[in-house]
């Protein structure tokens, strides 16, 4: 990759805008549903309108987002392609004025090689060199790169796992529910007092 090829930065990351996947992937109702729905699965005895509370704000949740949210994973998922890695890699060099121009072409190189061996997906590539650039005050290291990269891979599997796994948490409250329903039930008729017998002896 040549200076010039440096000087060629991307004015928009085609065919997607993995910038808006990232402010929708971020909200962070999801995990907050989540959470409120583990904790009513464990605690619905002591916390019963709160977790009926959670358990219709996850149903809205879904009703209202499980489309869309399961369309931007799919497509912050996908795997990048060598222009978006070399495209990203040039990205991150030309942010570093002070970086050394006569290894750059050599540095890039390795750089978009090693990341296209991650096979890193679009989500993590973007958001992972974007976070170098604004947090880095030197060229990243290609060893710095890579674990940036495993750790956006990461969050974004989080982000799947916490999604799908809302259906899955919404059955086992409503079976909690149940169980504890069914034992409260029991012990009413085992504690009710026996009918008096007014039949005379």
């Amino acid at each position: 990759m040549s200076d010039a090829g440096l000087s060629v930065l991307p004015k928009q990351l085609e065919p997607v805008n993995v910038y808006h996947i990232e402010a929708k992937l971020l909200d962070q109702r999801l995990y907050a549903i989540s959470r409120e729905l583990r904790d009513a699965r464990d605690h619905w005895e002591m916390k019963s309108d709160r977790c009926e509370a959670a358990v219709s704000q996850a149903r809205a949740y879904l009703e209202e987002c499980a489309s869309e949210y399961r369309c931007l994973l799919d497509t912050a998922g996908q795997l990048a392609t060598r222009s978006e890695i070399a495209k990203a890699v040039a990205l991150l060099c030309a942010v570093f004025p002070s970086a050394d121009r006569t290894d750059l072409s050599g540095f890039a190189r390795i750089a978009c090689e090693d990341v296209g061996q991650m096979r890193p997906s679009r989500y993590a590539l973007h958001t992972a060199l974007k976070e170098l650039r604004r947090s880095s005050k030197w060229l990243p290291a290609i060893s710095e790169i890579l674990p940036e990269l495993r750790k956006h891979e990461d969050r974004l599997a989080g982000r799947r796992n916490a999604f799908t796994s809302l259906p899955k948490l919404i059955e086992q409250v409503e079976a909690r529910r149940d169980e504890i329903i069914r034992k409260r039930k029991a012990h009413a008729l085992r504690s009710a007092p026996l009918p008096k017998n007014d039949t005379p002896a």
